[in-house]
């Protein structure tokens, strides 16, 4: 529940290491007296903390996805989509605004990249990758060039916000990104 950039290290051959596993310890020592994955609960860094955990909701592996889409989001736009005064407007943000489209920094963003992110940032957890694997795997399909763009883009407004389809144009290759759970 505390994927970020700064939790993220590369090895010698450039492959990322999640580290900082301190709020996992909390949750797992504390596991046994209170059930801090259910609701009423906010751990986690507001930057890159999904809406379902914002609110105290009952999270799982997709509050990671959402954060990994969120380092994937800076990594390619530049920027973050949310940002504001105070942490807590800044959550506020994710749980109400929809995120800019990716291609508003970078218009020659391939669409799929841009879908790919807008998936792993969708406002409902049911609407994103199931987990981080899965959207590491989406990744490396886009990298390898083995997915498409689609016909329709994806609104970032949109809460219904569909798998990437499987074929991308020949010449987009964003960087490759190894994603394991957290």
């Amino acid at each position: 529940r505390d994927v970020k950039p700064a939790n993220i290290l590369l090895t010698e051959t450039g492959e990322p290491m999640l580290t900082d596993f301190g709020l996992a310890k909390i949750l797992f020592a504390e596991k046994t007296r209170v059930d801090l994955t259910g609701s009423a609960v906010v751990l986690g860094t507001p930057e890159y903390m999904a809406p379902d955990q914002a609110l105290g909701k009952a999270v799982d592996a997709r509050v990671d996805v959402y954060a990994l889409g969120l380092v994937f989001y800076e990594m390619i736009a530049g920027r973050k989509p949310f940002t504001a005064d105070t942490p807590m407007a800044v959550a506020m943000k994710h749980i109400t605004q929809p995120v800019p489209p990716p291609r508003q920094f970078i218009p020659n963003l391939p669409a799929v990249v841009e879908q790919t992110i807008l998936r792993a940032l969708a406002k409902e957890p049911e609407n994103r990758f199931p987990d981080a694997a899965s959207f590491g795997d989406a990744l490396e399909r886009i990298a390898a060039g083995a997915v498409q763009a689609a016909a329709q883009p994806i609104s970032p407004a949109s809460t219904d916000q569909a798998a990437p389809p499987q074929t991308p144009p020949a010449h987009s290759k964003p960087p490759q990104v190894s994603a394991s759970p957290a």
